[in-house]
């Protein structure tokens, strides 16, 4: 028997066909997107376009995408 998912903001059951929804209306999806959004930082800089590659390869190696291989390399040496 399948447990009774619930809305990650307001805690109501969820009834959709997806089975990987987090929320059970668009209001409640804006609010998630929102709190998450506010948990992150948006940092710009300038790399050469080699150094760029090299990267980008690493974090594929590492299966992840470059922002999440950065944070994780930001959190393991700050």
């Amino acid at each position: 028997m399948e447990r009774a998912r619930l809305c990650t903001i307001c805690n109501i059951k969820i009834n959709h066909l997806r089975c990987d929804a987090k929320t059970c209306s668009p209001s409640c999806r804006g609010r998630l997107f929102r709190a998450n959004k506010a948990n992150y930082t948006l940092i710009n800089f300038k790399v050469p376009n080699d150094t760029y590659t090299d990267l980008a390869i690493t974090a594929f190696q590492a299966r992840k995408g470059i922002s999440e291989y950065l944070t994780e390399l930001v959190i393991k040496h700050g």
